[in-house]
């Protein structure tokens, strides 16, 4: 087809590309249609609109140029042929620089207010803010969040998009699979994408491989280059700082992590001293059966010093290269090149504290009885300090100006070993690393940071630096979270013959069991409204729970509703049903729960009182063979049939065709890709989406962000959240947490359990192969930490329960 379409990105220099086309349209006799110019942009159409379009451009005249702020259109699907697509990129930051900026100009806005002189103003602070402070200060439209599907500000950062499509999985940003489809249509549909910043290449480009639209076009363009201007240019474009630049630049996962770069199967944790590392290394050792890993803690050399000598650094690195792999080295050490020796890179880890809360905790630590108690074995003959030196707290320390609480900046000689550079072991053993709050020591160290360490990170933000551990180096870390929140558990529990959680402490109880009582774990009693929403997923085993709640009806005196407003099962509600559904159950009498297939709704945000939440989680790969065999059962059929009459049904071979050979074979209904947000076929495996809500959000499959949205719900919104795998835990909880529905819920399952089965059960279910079901689980990886957090917090108050003396 002979027509030339422009999908032109948002701020690439467009601009100025169109209006040298509009001199070549003369020159090569053809048309430029700007119809699409003057539209207002969306970031993706429906089909019908994507169908008019394409159909639109079939009928222009031939050798015409259509140009709009538009993604990819594929035409083959409409049964047309194909045009020339061309395009422009530029680099992201600048991108996102001049679009800021852009929408401050006084021309744009100019011309808006003009267009909508009712707009409400911008306030003046909002127009004067810089780039850099926008950034810095986490402003919502300076957050570039990965996977991210809704935006704070209409600001066209997915570059990817023009090129990916109309494709829901094209609109989580910074998606690795939507970049992976984007670069698929360049090297496929694409004639030609250039970039406005190699102005001569592209032209050069454009003229060879499409000379009917662009030939002469270097000419042209060099004859009208002064007065091609960017209409949309915007002049006023402060400096922005090169640390912001670099925050963006680098702001993802693969740019972040340094475990890539590293070709010894051996992590090097030099902690440094008094940030908490002991905890760390507990946990490793704690972690070590788990992953298949040795955690070494004592190395080649005996002495610690500040600094080591060119022969002992040569030692240790050898030492270090010799070790095994899926070897742990923990010691107090200083950064080591290994370069320098012509040796493998370890992977390097590390942890950083408050500078001055290291200070006071070593203080109070030199005296502490433990230590001196091991100093004095070692050393009986060494000199005991005076009793006062003992005694001596830390702010009498530093007023009176004792030596030993005297930092002094540039200092090299110590008065007393205090360990106060946190810098030295990242900076290394470099005597320009020696002098105290050195400049020179701080950059060095900052530069072996950002190019050796895979992660530095901090005891003080425990969750997160587990989580970017377990992220960016799994061999070691896989788990780390949840052995460390479930570190209590295999010490001090066990499992008793019917299944239920028993604790028996063989230890003191520590601070951490002090945070686990049911008033902390409690959610009930936030509730507003005197209603229980079940909203369950799929595939949960959660039709037991229906003759339950019947038999609990009569017993508790409260009402069961199945069916409510919304009937149909949409992954998630518009914002009109999720009013009706919320006005509607809040309309419920007192004592009533609502049980249905539906995404956690937001009562509050649409101003009305907080309903009790409960719900059910399982296996997230069992949940998947569930509903995999539940489609092929007879059941299923027989449903499909009576409601479906004379329609086409699917051939035998589907029916007969296990989960081994679906996952195997690649069929496109055992594929779960990550990121994904359009579904093959409707299979509900997003188990976090119940939780997340209906934020776009929550679509991306398996996204770390997602999950995080479905913890923190669970976390606050939800009184209990158990698994039928579980079963006896989980009836206790929900007795003990939510007793106005479930009183007595162990008595009557225990006596009407022959006759409590699962209505949805499916007895086809073949075994599963080992290798099928890793396949599988290695997509649901976060899924996996949204069910184990589930389960996990279940313990926890169930744990609480026995703390308490609360079972009975």
């Amino acid at each position: 087809m002979d027509r030339l379409v422009f999908t032109r990105c948002a701020k690439v220099g467009s601009e100025s590309f169109m209006e040298l086309m509009e001199h070549l349209e003369i020159i090569n006799n053809y048309r430029v249609d700007k119809v699409g110019t003057h539209k207002k942009s969306k970031r993706q159409l429906e089909p019908q609109g994507q169908a008019d379009l394409a159909g639109y451009i079939y009928n222009s005249d031939e050798g015409s140029v259509y140009v709009e702020h538009v993604p990819w259109i594929d035409f083959n699907a409409y049964n047309l042929p194909k045009p020339i697509f061309i395009n422009l990129v530029r680099d992201p930051v600048e991108r996102m620089i001049s679009w800021y900026y852009y929408v401050r100009n006084s021309y744009r806005n100019a011309i808006y207010y003009r267009r909508n002189p009712l707009a409400p103003l911008k306030p003046t602070a909002w127009f004067k803010k810089s780039y850099n402070e926008c950034v810095r200060s986490g402003d919502p439209e300076c957050q570039y969040i990965p996977m991210s599907v809704r935006d704070a500000v209409p600001n066209f950062k997915r570059q990817t998009i023009f090129f990916c499509g109309h494709d829901p999985d094209c609109l989580p940003f910074d998606s690795p699979l939507a970049l992976q489809m984007a670069k698929r249509r360049v090297e496929k549909e694409y004639a030609v994408v250039g970039t406005w910043e190699e102005t001569n290449i592209t032209l050069t480009v454009l003229e060879h491989y499409i000379p009917r639209y662009f030939s002469r076009a270097q000419i042209i363009f060099h004859m009208y280059q002064k007065s091609l201007t960017n209409r949309n240019r915007n002049n006023r474009k402060p400096q922005v700082d090169d640390d912001v630049r670099a925050m963006l630049a680098s702001l993802s996962s693969r740019a972040l992590n340094n475990t890539r770069h590293s070709k010894l199967e051996v992590v090097f944790f030099n902690r440094g001293a008094k940030v908490g590392s002991e905890a760390l290394m507990q946990l490793t050792q704690t972690m070590a059966p788990f992953n298949n890993m040795t955690v070494v803690t004592k190395g080649p050399l005996e002495i610690n010093s500040r600094t080591r000598a060119p022969r002992e650094q040569m030692i240790q690195a050898i030492w270090v290269n010799d070790l095994d792999p899926g070897t742990l080295y923990i010691e107090h050490c200083n950064w080591l090149n290994f370069r320098r020796y012509q040796l493998k890179m370890p992977i390097y880890i590390n942890l950083v504290r408050d500078p001055v809360e290291r200070m006071v905790s070593w203080y109070y630590y030199v005296r502490s009885s433990y230590r001196n108690a091991i100093f004095f074995r070692k050393n009986p003959n060494a000199t005991i300090k005076a009793e006062s030196w003992y005694k001596k707290n830390y702010n009498d320390c530093v007023r009176s100006g004792d030596p030993e609480c005297q930092y002094l900046p540039g200092s090299v000689k110590e008065t007393e070993g205090n360990y106060k550079r946190q810098s030295l072991f990242f900076c290394g053993h470099n005597r320009e690393c020696l002098p105290f709050d050195s400049h020179r020591a701080i950059q060095l160290a900052k530069i072996n940071v950002e190019r050796d360490y895979a992660v530095v990170g901090t005891w003080e933000e425990t969750n997160i630096t587990l989580a970017v551990l377990e992220a960016y180096i799994p061999r070691f870390f896989k788990g780390a979270r949840q052995i460390f929140e479930s570190s209590v558990l295999p010490s001090c529990a066990f499992v008793n013959f019917f299944g239920s959680l028993e604790y028996k402490p063989t230890k003191p109880l520590t601070s951490q069991l002090g945070r686990i009582t049911v008033m902390n774990l409690n959610n009930t009693r936030f509730a507003r409204l005197e209603v229980m929403v079940f909203n369950r997923p799929t595939r949960v085993e959660s039709e037991e729970m229906l003759p339950l709640f019947r038999h609990l009806a009569a017993m508790n005196d409260i009402n069961v509703v199945l069916n409510g407003p919304i009937r149909t099962m949409n992954r998630t509600r518009t914002e009109h049903e999720q009013l009706v559904e919320i006005d509607w159950t809040s309309e419920m009498e007192k004592g009533s729960i609502y049980m249905a297939h539906s995404n956690w709704l937001d009562f509050n945000g649409f101003g009305y009182k907080k309903p009790i939440y409960a719900s059910l989680v399982r296996d997230p790969v069992d949940r998947m063979v569930a509903d995999y065999y539940k489609r092929r059962s007879w059941t299923k059929r027989m449903i499909y049939r009576k409601m479906y009459p004379g329609r086409i049904e699917k051939p035998e071979k589907w029916y007969k065709q296990s989960f081994n050979q679906c996952v195997r074979s690649g069929d496109p209904e055992c594929r779960y890709i990550q990121y994904s947000i359009k579904d093959y076929i409707d299979d509900f495996k997003r188990q976090s989406l119940y939780f997340c809500g209906n934020n776009p959000d929550c679509l991306p499959f398996n996204s770390p962000h997602a999950i995080q949205m479905a913890k923190q719900r669970v976390e606050k919104e939800y009184s209990v959240v158990g698994t039928w795998e579980e079963r006896n835990i989980t009836l206790t909880v929900f007795e003990k947490y939510i007793p106005k529905y479930f009183n007595h819920a162990r008595f009557l399952y225990k006596l009407h359990s022959q006759s409590i089965r699962n209505r949805n059960r499916n007895n086809r279910k073949p075994h599963i192969d080992r290798d099928v079901r890793e396949m599988v689980r290695r997509n649901f990886t976060n899924e996996y930490e949204f069910y184990y957090f589930c389960k996990q917090r279940l313990y926890k108050q169930y744990i609480a329960l026995q703390l308490e003396n609360n079972l009975k």
